[in-house]
């Protein structure tokens, strides 16, 4: 695909990313879309913008009285669509892996009782699944609240789960010291401690990703592609 035909394809989707109100289930899908085919050209920037958005959610009350794109009570199928997009962005995006849990159990908290969607019948564990099948948390999730590991149990239990219980099962060492680390030696608990500990993964400014393949490439721009050799 040329470079130009992409780049004005991708400008008015970026642009509407901007503001919460402009978030709607086809931008969504599209992007979605977008995602699946051309995950390099975006910057793992883009994660962070999301997570403002779903912050956007903790008040429902503002939330309803802004002038939005989608339709009232769709408010939980929007959060749902923004967080099925964390699975599809670029390799990087594993650094949102405990911010994304967090803020999701915070999201199943603030969903409105008595209605369709609730805490027990949750939009956002599915989707959440399928970034955790991506970036199984076998060093992060133990030792950690109730809430969350009550959560977790539920994922890996349900049938979307099931990369995450092979990937579990493949480290039950991991698991069990990193759940107990009070029946090990201190000695061990530490050496084990310091093994688990994940490298922080630092991304760039911009939505858009600058392309490896040609030399010395730009900055990326948020609201534009990169001057670089196009792919496709």
């Amino acid at each position: 695909m040329p470079k130009e035909l992409l780049q004005s394809s991708l400008r008015p989707i970026l642009v509407n990313l901007a503001h919460t109100k402009n978030l709607s289930m086809p931008l969504l899908q599209g992007l979605a879309h977008l995602l699946e085919l051309l995950s390099n050209w975006f910057n793992v920037a883009l994660g962070g913008k999301l997570l403002e958005h779903l912050k956007k959610w903790l008040e429902p009350e503002k939330l309803a009285q802004c002038q939005k794109s989608w339709k009232a009570g769709e408010e939980p199928k929007i959060a749902a669509a923004i967080i099925d997009l964390f699975h599809l962005l670029p390799s990087a995006a594993g650094k949102f892996l405990d911010e994304l849990v967090t803020l999701t159990i915070d999201l199943e908290v603030a969903l409105p009782a008595g209605q369709f969607y609730s805490e027990i019948n949750s939009p956002y564990r599915l989707p959440l699944t399928k970034f955790l099948n991506r970036y199984p948390p076998i060093n992060r999730f133990f030792p950690y609240s109730y809430s969350k590991l009550s959560r977790f149990m539920y994922i890996i239990r349900s049938d979307a789960g099931q990369p995450l219980r092979e990937e579990l099962a493949k480290s039950p060492e991991k698991i069990l010291s990193s759940a107990f680390p009070e029946y090990l030696p201190k000695s061990d608990a530490s050496n084990l401690q310091g093994s688990l500990t994940a490298p922080t993964l630092m991304g760039d400014d911009g939505l858009i990703s600058p392309q490896p393949e040609c030399p010395n490439p730009p900055a990326a721009n948020p609201g534009a592609m990169p001057d670089e050799c196009p792919t496709g």
